[in-house]
């Protein structure tokens, strides 16, 4: 059962950063171009994720574990030149790059945040209500029923992002996802973080880990 859960969660997160890389890819490059800022990956010490790009660090419970890269790869399947050489994504024109994803012990409860380029996105809000669209089309077609909020601001970590809850229910099973949307130099930032909805946590549970 453990297995089918945390399938079911790296699935949602497939779907997330499809459709952050759509929305990325809406707008023209030519509009708003800010200094660039080269991009680097945030480091993993025990059970503390550190990122000098965005000024966030995410300190997770003890009974938590982080994925190795090797993992990330597995668990997206997927590979990407992008987790070895960070430089490469600074330099290429588009793409996603999940930069870390933990776990409880059970599987029940995760998180990860991911960066997304490509042309210069001008508009978050309207980017997320294009997210949240598309995420709403995607989720239905696989047969979940799915509800969101609209979009609040929050601090996470004394950064501002936009967070949208999501309801999605495939069968009765249940689960909740709040994701968190902001730009940076550049790059959509996403935190996705997922529960079941049996188990819910409050937001403020995921978001008291930034700092």
């Amino acid at each position: 059962m453990k297995k089918v859960f945390i399938r079911v969660f790296a699935c949602l997160m497939i779907m997330m950063l499809a459709v952050s890389f759509t929305a990325c890819g809406s707008k023209d490059a030519g509009e708003n171009k800010a200094e660039h800022i080269v991009f680097s990956r945030g480091i993993v010490e025990g059970h503390t994720y550190t990122s000098k790009f965005t000024g966030l660090t995410l300190t997770i419970p003890e009974t938590w574990s982080f994925a190795s890269d090797e993992e990330i790869e597995e668990l997206m399947q997927y590979t990407s030149d992008f987790l070895e050489d960070p430089s490469k994504f600074d330099k290429a024109a588009e793409g996603e790059l999940m930069d870390c994803y933990a776990t409880s012990a059970d599987g029940m409860e995760n998180m990860s945040i991911s960066y997304t380029k490509g042309n210069i996105l001008t508009d978050l809000d309207a980017s997320i209500k294009l997210s949240v669209d598309t995420i709403i089309d995607i989720y239905e077609s696989s047969g979940f029923i799915v509800e969101a909020t609209e979009p609040e601001e929050v601090q996470v970590g004394g950064k501002t992002f936009k967070r949208v809850t999501f309801t999605e229910d495939l069968g009765g099973v249940k689960l909740i996802q709040y994701g968190y949307f902001a730009m940076f130099n550049n790059y959509l930032v996403n935190i996705s973080c997922t529960c079941l909805e049996m188990f819910k946590q409050p937001a403020s549970y995921f978001e008291n880990m930034f700092s």
